[in-house]
């Protein structure tokens, strides 16, 4: 059976339209003046994640400002951790990334696609996904007791009338 390929796996062989899809970007970050600082912690956000067989959790961030370093507590999502190592597109390691490259990183956690990742301190990320584990925890626990009813719950609503009593 022959291969099939979609538009964009032709294109992606092909390698058409690059240099005009660089080109493109180039124009509209000078026109509307974007400038990232270097030194400042990374934010981005997270494009995708999964658990490698060999390395562990792994996340695709692209890097929106500031440099990302081995090493790096972080915060993202409800997930929080040190960067474990990185690796470039090509699967080259690196101590160091800046914008605007998508690195991938070897985290101690799985975030969700589209979460925003922030370089931050070690007690700072820790109190913060505390409280966020803490929040997602009470909503988990608000929809499960929500659909359930004590018996004391139920005596009361008996006393108010709120529930009818059927005799048998």
């Amino acid at each position: 059976m022959g291969r099939r390929h979609g538009i964009r796996g032709s294109i992606r062989e092909k390698k058409i339209g690059i240099e005009k899809l660089l080109e493109t970007i180039l124009l509209v970050a000078d026109l509307r003046e974007l400038k990232a600082n270097p030194d400042a912690p990374a934010t981005g956000t997270v494009l995708e994640s999964r658990v490698d067989k060999g390395r562990g959790p792994v996340a695709t961030i692209l890097i929106q400002n500031g440099t990302l370093n081995s090493g790096d507590f972080f915060i993202c999502g409800s997930v929080f951790g040190k960067v474990r190592a990185m690796f470039d597109d090509r699967g080259r390691s690196s101590k160091t990334r800046r914008r605007p490259r998508p690195s991938n990183a070897r985290l101690q956690g799985v975030p969700d696609a589209g979460d925003l990742f922030q370089v931050t301190d070690e007690a700072k990320a820790r109190h913060i996904v505390d409280y966020r584990q803490g929040k997602q925890r009470d909503a988990a626990m608000a929809r499960i007791s929500g659909s359930r009813i004590t018996l004391d719950q139920l005596h009361e609503q008996l006393k108010a009338g709120d529930v009818k009593e059927l005799e048998l």
